[in-house]
């Protein structure tokens, strides 16, 4: 007898960068849609050199509670025309969706998951920080647990990925994962 066994992979799309809230919102069903009402905001994310700053807007859900709690608490101050709110943001799985103008002009908007926001401005002050997130790995191959990482709200990605990269030696050097196969046990 042959068993098999297959493991769902996933492939996640994580960007972070600064940007300008707009737009704060909750999204509720119109007659004949069901589906729960959720946050939502816009974000004017910064990219390009400070002298000559662009703009890339994305059109993003709350996917968490911290995320809409947050997002509902500033809401009159996002909304407001006269306050410019800037954000840190973590964004995930974001895809650029075509739409109409009135105008019958074709554009396109990124969408997005709002995964987390580290620090919230409202002009210019400090209205919401994150606190340090103390992470603890566990590798699950074996259940062995891996030293305690302490990542600091203000880490880019790069540098949390090469902390806990360097903490994990001893699990890449036993796991081995293969994308596609299932295992066959006889």
């Amino acid at each position: 007898m042959t068993t098999q066994t297959s493991e769902n992979t996933y492939f996640d799309l994580h960007t972070s960068g600064i940007g300008y809230l707009n737009r704060a919102r909750v999204v509720k069903p119109s007659s004949g849609k069901r589906f729960k009402p959720f946050t939502a905001v816009s974000i004017s994310a910064l990219f390009g050199s400070s002298e000559d700053i662009q703009y890339s807007r994305y059109d993003v859900t709350c996917v968490t509670d911290d995320t809409a709690t947050l997002i509902q608490q500033y809401r009159d101050e996002i909304n407001n025309e006269s306050s410019k709110v800037i954000c840190q943001f973590v964004i995930s799985d974001s895809y650029a969706e075509p739409f109409k103008t009135k105008e019958d002009e074709l554009r396109s908007v990124n969408k997005g998951r709002l995964l987390s926001i580290r620090f919230i401005k409202i002009d210019g002050a400090i209205v919401y920080q994150e606190e340090k997130k103390i992470v603890e790995n566990v590798a699950e191959s074996n259940s062995k647990k891996l030293p305690v990482q302490i990542i600091e709200s203000d880490q880019s990605v790069d540098s949390i990925v090469k902390t806990i990269a360097a903490a994990q030696p001893s699990i890449n050097n036993t796991q081995s994962t293969s994308v596609g196969t299932s295992d066959a046990a006889t």
